[in-house]
C-alpha cells in the first residue's frame, strides 16, 4: 500500500526561509541624491569639533525659517545600519532634531542628502576638518587633535611611525592646506600643553600662544641644561616638573604670558641657585639667538634673595632725599 504523501506548508516554509536570509543593505555606487528620516542619519562620530558653533543661533533661526540651503553630504560605513554625515553638518543634523522635537514639522525630519560613497576613515576624518576649517570658527586645539588622529590613521595605514613632513604632504592631498611648520605647532599644542593648560586652550588660545610658549620651552630648557652640565649640584627640581608645575599655576583663561615668565625665572634661580637677573640676561640671550653658556656666569647678584623684587623695581632714594 503506498505511503500518504506529507503535505508540505508553503507558507511556513517560506516563512522559515526568510528569516534565514540577511538583509543586504546595498548603497548606491556614485554620489546619488535621496530622502533620509532623522532616525537614519547619525552625526559623524571621530567629529575633531567639540565645541558648540559660535553662530549656532543664527543657523538653528535660518533652518527654521528656509529649510536648509543645501543637502548634507552623507555616507555609511560597510555593515552601518545608518546614514552618517559625510562632510561638516553635524551642527545642522543637531538643529533639525532640535527643529523636529520642537515642531513635529516633517520637513525637519525627512532629509534631502547627496550621499557619496564610503572610502575610509581618513577621507571622512579629511572632510570634516576641511569643512569645518572653510566655515571657520574651529580651535586651535580642536584641529591639534584632529590632526593627531589624522597622523595616527596614516601610521596605522603606513605600518610605521612617519615625519610631519610627510604627514603634512599627505593632509594637503585630501584637501587640508597644511606644511610641517604648522603641523608641529598643531602637535606641540596637543602633546605638551593639554594636559598643563586645558582651560586656556579650550577657551581659544591660539597660535600666538602656543608658538611663544613653545619658544619659551626651548629656550629656557637650553640654559637649564647648560648650568645643570657646568655646575658640581644638582638642581632641587627636574626641570619638565618645575616647567608644567608654572604651566598650570597659569591656566586661565587668558593666560598671561608675562607673569608666567616672571615666575618662571624666580622659580628656575632659585632651583639653579642663581640670581633672577642673570637667568633673565642669559636665557633672553639664547631666545635673541644666542648660544648656550660654557662657565658658570660671575653672578653680581649672588648676595641679593632669589625671590626679591627686580633691581630696576627697588627704591632709588639717596640720603637727603624723603623717605631716608
Amino acid at each position: 500500500m503506498a505511503k500518504k504523501a506529507k503535505t508540505i506548508d508553503l507558507n511556513e516554509r517560506l516563512t522559515r526561509q526568510a528569516r534565514q536570509v540577511e538583509t543586504v543593505q546595498v548603497d548606491p555606487a556614485i554620489p546619488t541624491r535621496m530622502t533620509v528620516t532623522l532616525d537614519q542619519l547619525v552625526p559623524y562620530d571621530q567629529n575633531p569639533r567639540q565645541t558648540k558653533n559660535p553662530k549656532y543661533d543664527e543657523i538653528k533661526d535660518s533652518i527654521r525659517n528656509r529649510g536648509l540651503d543645501e543637502p548634507p553630504s552623507i555616507t555609511r560605513r560597510p555593515g552601518s545600519d545608518h546614514y552618517m554625515i559625510r562632510r561638516g553638518g553635524n551642527t545642522r543634523l543637531q538643529i533639525l532634531n532640535e527643529l523636529w522635537e520642537e515642531t513635529q514639522d516633517d520637513r525637519f525630519y525627512n532629509i534631502d542628502c547627496m550621499f557619496h560613497p564610503w572610502v575610509d576613515d581618513e577621507d571622512a576624518l579629511a572632510g570634516h576638518l576641511v569643512e569645518n576649517d572653510m566655515r571657520g570658527g574651529m580651535l586651535l586645539i580642536e584641529r591639534a587633535l584632529g590632526a593627531k588622529q589624522w597622523i595616527q590613521m596614516l601610521e596605522e595605514k603606513a605600518g610605521e611611525s612617519i615625519s610631519q613632513r610627510k604627514a603634512a604632504e599627505a593632509m594637503t592631498q585630501r584637501g587640508w592646506k597644511m606644511n610641517d611648520g604648522n603641523l608641529s605647532v598643531l602637535v606641540y599644542a596637543a602633546d605638551k600643553l593639554l594636559s598643563v593648560i586645558p582651560e586656556a586652550l579650550w577657551a581659544g588660545a591660539g597660535n600666538p600662544l602656543v608658538k611663544s610658549l613653545r619658544s619659551l620651552e626651548k629656550g629656557y630648557q637650553t640654559y637649564w641644561d647648560a648650568i645643570v652640565k657646568l655646575s658640581d649640584t644638582e638642581p632641587s627640581i627636574e626641570w619638565t616638573t618645575l616647567w608644567n608645575n608654572t604651566l598650570k599655576e597659569f591656566d586661565d583663561l587668558r593666560f598671561d604670558v608675562p607673569e608666567f615668565r616672571r615666575t618662571l625665572d624666580f622659580k628656575a634661580a632659585d632651583a639653579l641657585q642663581m640670581s633672577y637677573n642673570t637667568l633673565r640676561s642669559e636665557v633672553d640671550a639664547i631666545l635673541a639667538g644666542g648660544q648656550p653658556p660654557t662657565e658658570l656666569p660671575v653672578d653680581p647678584w649672588a648676595d641679593r634673595p632669589p625671590f626679591a623684587d627686580d633691581p630696576w623695581q627697588l627704591s632709588t632714594t639717596t640720603a637727603g632725599d624723603p623717605g631716608e
